[in-house]
């Protein structure tokens, strides 16, 4: 199934084919958690049903976070 979602860090509109039932979508949509009904998708996939927001749209997000690049992970401990 091809679901359309609007990405909620972007605001595009991003589809992806999913091996998912018109079933498990109501479950979802009823309240029960994605890990539980999508058990056979990736967590890309999973998040993707809950914000629309595809893998390439994170990494790109992450990149362009400066802090990031010079941030040591020593100043975090």
């Amino acid at each position: 199934m091809i679901l359309t979602k609007k990405s909620s860090l972007t605001g595009k509109v991003n589809s992806m084919e999913l091996n998912v039932t018109r079933k498990q979508l109501n479950a979802w949509e009823g309240g029960e958690s994605a890990r539980d009904t999508f058990p056979n998708l990736t967590v890309d996939e999973r998040l993707f049903i809950i914000s629309g927001i595809t893998n390439d749209e994170w990494s790109k997000s992450l990149r362009d976070m400066p802090f990031l690049e010079t941030q040591d992970i020593g100043d975090w401990e």
